[in-house]
């Protein structure tokens, strides 16, 4: 490629202005690099703001094209086997939908359950909640002194009786 580097005037003076003009060169194209560099660490630092803010223009274009390339080998499936190109996506679309309310169904149907069985799972959860509490009581109360030296003991079983106060 000619026109890979910036021309930069050459001086008459001869050798000198040689380097002086390798040397403005050199200058511009490190000039340009960091130009480069900066322009795309700057588009870079904010590209997640920009698509945040564009969230509401891509989450539905880029879900409008994952569902097209998701119908598109049955659409060209169904074309293939002589079914007019609107007819095979409308069934395409159809048999998506289909799919869809399956999931959702298949979904539902354990969630209704979990929430029908909401009153009894509570229940053992609290009893369960009250065991926790009864055993960590006992074990405050057996380990009361236990890392203490003998001497502070028993003002360690005040303390944790609660008749001294801090």
């Amino acid at each position: 490629m000619a026109d890979d580097h910036i021309a930069a005037p050459v001086d008459a003076e001869g050798p000198s202005g040689t380097r002086r003009a390798i040397a403005s060169n050199t200058t511009l194209k490190r000039l340009f690099s960091t130009t480069i560099f900066l322009l795309s660490l700057g588009l870079f630092l904010a590209l997640p703001f920009a698509l945040s803010a564009g969230a509401v223009f891509f989450r539905p274009l880029f879900a409008s094209i994952v569902i097209m390339l998701l119908l598109l080998p049955l659409t060209d499936g169904l074309t293939k086997l002589g079914i007019p190109n609107p007819v095979s996506s409308f069934l395409a679309v159809l048999v998506f939908l289909l799919i869809l309310a399956l999931g959702f169904l298949i979904i539902l149907q354990p969630a209704l359950e979990l929430a029908q069985r909401f009153p009894d799972i509570t229940n053992i959860l609290q009893e369960r909640l009250v065991d926790i509490r009864q055993f960590t009581a006992s074990i405050s109360q057996m380990g009361g002194g236990i890392f203490l030296p003998p001497s502070a003991k028993p003002a360690a079983g005040k303390w944790f009786s609660g008749q001294a106060r801090p």
